[in-house]
């Protein structure tokens, strides 16, 4: 009888907590509130006249501090090329990856970032790899704007224990290059640097 008490119990905990997390969180006037708002036509209905004059709905990105049309879309390539001198003891089964960000900030526009990774191809103690990072971004003072580049190369040991496959990180290097102006319209900008892992 004890057990079946228990088993009632639980049941009923269970019951309760579904009916709970089926709630979404707004009680019945919110949801009336704003499914009200959503079903109709936004705009004024003169009193006087009676007369309804429909009003212009927002799109939707087009709120107070979204990105103003009129800005002027700067868009390029950056291919940075590491050439990467091996010094420790990584096996040539290893995986090594580059990366490397850009980033800008934009009075008007905003902050802009970027990242891209690659995979290098090894010969001896050299690896070398190809970072390409495509942009896009709306600016409004690009004569002032910087933009701030930094790398990375990281070496990963793969690797299985049971069935489960294991990342080892072996050795990396990080480095901040600098703030450069921003290029022109459509440039591709082709950057190469040494690293040492």
């Amino acid at each position: 009888m004890r057990m079946l008490k228990m088993i009632f119990v639980l049941v009923c905990v269970v019951g309760l907590t579904q009916l709970i997390w089926s709630q979404n969180g707004s009680s019945a006037s919110e949801r009336t509130e704003r499914d009200t708002h959503a079903r109709g036509i936004p705009g004024y209905l003169d009193p006087r006249t009676g007369t309804f004059t429909t009003k212009a709905q927002s799109v939707p990105g087009n709120q107070e501090g979204a990105l103003d049309p009129t800005l002027t879309n700067y868009y390029g390539t950056y291919v940075i090329t590491l050439t990467i001198t091996i010094s420790s003891n990584i096996s040539t089964s290893d995986v090594i990856v580059c990366t490397a960000s850009l980033s800008t900030d934009d009075p008007g526009g905003g902050l802009f970032s970027e990242d891209a990774a690659a995979v290098a191809s090894r010969s001896g103690n050299t690896a070398t790899c190809k970072v390409v990072i495509p942009y896009s971004w709306f600016l409004t003072t690009p004569g002032t704007d910087l933009v701030s580049i930094d790398y990375g190369a990281d070496s990963f040991h793969l690797f299985t224990v049971g069935s489960v496959n294991q990342v080892n990180t072996i050795r990396g290097t990080h480095r901040f290059l600098g703030s450069f102006p921003v290029q022109p319209i459509g440039s591709i900008i082709n950057l190469s640097y040494p690293a040492r892992l």
